[in-house]
Order: C-alpha cells, then structure tokens, then sequence
C-alpha cells in the first residue's frame, strides 16, 4: 500500500478524501494538473 501511495504521490496524485463503501477503505485519488509555459 504505500509503495503504491509513493507511485501515485510521485506522479502528482494526492488523496482528497477516504471513503468507507463496501466495508473497505478506500482512496480517491485526485491529478493535480498544473500550467506550465
């Protein structure tokens, strides 16, 4: 699991909220676009 949170974080991903559904934790992840000239 946290490999796979350093594979997203890595990539600009950060977690927005955890959810509870179907009894499990659950991530959801947002991409953070950012502008660039």
């Amino acid at each position: 699991y946290g490999a796979l949170m350093r594979f997203y974080y890595g990539r600009g991903f950060y977690v927005d909220s955890v959810t509870h559904d179907r009894g499990y934790p659950r991530a959801r992840l947002v991409k953070e676009y950012t502008i660039t000239d």
